[in-house]
């Protein structure tokens, strides 16, 4: 059991998709619907910090517009994240990736690819804009956005204005926090939800609880139409562990 999450059979997918992994082979990398990322007319990403590459895999794949929001992050945020790395001379990896990102910002976020610097969550001065007025801004009738959500537990809080927006989602990926504490608003949600689930992995920077619920997962969500029957294995052979030191965590659902 020291390996093994489980979670509620409310979080099982409905069934077997063409899953795709975007993004690195590490932590910020996603397993999402092929076919809702060639459906997206735009991209939405809340929560960037200084790793984009789910947004440039994305891209590569459909080439739409990006609107990404992340009030923790700047050109200066990623040069003090440069020089803290260069103090901690031995972790090279950090060292190499924020040299990378320093180097990249500019260049990705340019034309049609735009970064906000807010936070998500309330339409609060002066740098809180709410998920609805993202919406209401950059999503013109008719669009399909495909939304990746990662803001470290405010999620909770942007939950109603999801389910308002849904029918306008090509796809969805979104990262839950602090799961034991808000498992009952989880599955309120997922309820409620006209898309179904369609992949679930577990955060192994995060710990398990004693009952062994996993404390952070990402879950994907897609039109429950598209799946079809087929055996199903948590991890999937294209998951990779967030912490590549850890093994992934085994999934039991219950």
């Amino acid at each position: 059991m020291n390996n093994q999450a489980v979670l509620g059979q409310f979080l099982r997918p409905v069934g077997k998709f063409d899953l795709v992994r975007l993004g690195s082979d590490g932590d910020g990398g996603y397993l999402v619907v092929k076919q809702d990322v060639e459906n997206a007319d735009i991209l939405i990403s809340l929560g960037i910090c200084d790793d984009w590459s789910f947004e440039d895999a994305f891209l590569k794949v459909n080439n739409v517009p990006l609107e990404a929001f992340d009030g923790s992050i700047s050109l200066y945020d990623l040069f003090k994240m440069l020089i803290k790395s260069l103090l901690q001379f031995f972790k090279l990896k950090r060292l190499f990736h924020s040299i990378f990102a320093l180097s990249t910002y500019n260049l990705f976020f340019s034309g049609s690819k735009r970064h906000h610097k807010y936070f998500v969550g309330y339409d609060k001065k002066p740098n809180f804009v709410s998920l609805k007025s993202i919406f209401d801004k950059h999503v013109v009738a008719d669009q399909r956005a495909f939304l990746k959500i990662d803001i470290e537990g405010w999620e909770y809080r942007i939950l109603d204005d999801l389910i308002a927006v849904a029918d306008g989602l090509s796809g969805l990926v979104i990262e839950f926090h602090d799961v034991d504490l808000h498992i009952d608003t989880i599955k309120r949600f997922v309820d409620k939800l006209p898309l179904g689930v369609a992949h679930v992995h577990c955060n192994n920077f995060a710990d398990v609880n004693p009952g062994h619920t996993p404390l952070v997962i990402e879950v994907t969500f897609s039109d429950p139409n598209g799946s079809s029957e087929g055996d199903l294995s948590f991890p999937h052979e294209l998951d990779a562990p967030n912490n590549v030191t850890k093994a992934d965590y085994q999934i039991a659902f219950k």
